[in-house]
């Protein structure tokens, strides 16, 4: 059940009306005005029956609106109650505003897409961030439905998407921090090795190859 504001529910369905179809296919939507007591009573009524709750406010928005964890969790003690957000709950950018692009350039995966000796550049046409976020929420949750099969009680989750993307960056840190000055020079290293890319064909058409380990690259040569 996918809860939207009045008036013109959730921005994304004039923004992209493709990618609202998508991404909300099989949900039921429900119009409420958290700000006035009629709709909070209509959520506070779903939540005492769900399961799991997730939203995904800037930090204190839901404490204002009535809506925040401890109150739901009062009418519910088993409701999973996921708070996705561009940098968790806590620190000095919880309440900076976010789209995609800001939480990709946050985790540094921005500073190593481009050319290699060129700028950082944004040239991933999937909204890599928004995917990692949702991908480790639903982690946590099914870690937390497991976890209330045996306590009985539902918990707080906390998700940051730029957290999820620092940890999806690992293999480049690890990259960049065994001798590299800089994420130019990490750029260079992972953008620059020989049979792995996209290489044009006398077709005119692409195709990629990735004939990293020494046994594939001796046969791609006898080739």
């Amino acid at each position: 059940i996918k809860i939207e504001r009045p008036g013109i529910g959730d921005g994304g369905r004039a923004l992209s009306p493709g990618m609202f179809a998508s991404v909300n296919r099989g949900k039921q939507s429900l119009c409420l005005d958290l700000k006035q007591e009629a709709g909070r009573a209509v959520l506070h009524q779903l939540a005492a029956q769900a399961d799991v709750l997730i939203e995904g406010y800037r930090p204190g928005v839901t404490q204002r609106l009535g809506v925040d964890y401890a109150s739901l969790q009062a009418l519910n003690p088993r409701l999973i109650y996921a708070s996705l957000t561009g940098y968790g709950q806590t620190g000095p950018l919880a309440q900076r505003p976010g789209h995609d692009i800001d939480f990709l350039a946050a985790a540094g995966i921005i500073g190593l897409s481009g050319e290699p000796d060129g700028p950082p550049v944004h040239s991933i046409g999937a909204p890599v961030g928004d995917l990692a976020g949702s991908m480790f929420a639903v982690v946590a949750v099914l870690g937390a439905l497991l976890q209330r099969k045996q306590s009985g009680e539902g918990q707080f989750l906390d998700v940051s998407i730029t957290d999820a993307l620092v940890n999806w960056m690992a293999p480049r840190i690890g990259v960049h921090q065994h001798g590299h000055r800089d994420a130019a020079e990490t750029r260079r290293e992972i953008l620059t090795r020989p049979a792995y890319g996209v290489f044009a064909a006398a077709d005119g058409k692409y195709l990629t190859l990735a004939a990293l380990e020494t046994p594939f690259w001796k046969r791609l040569v006898q080739v």
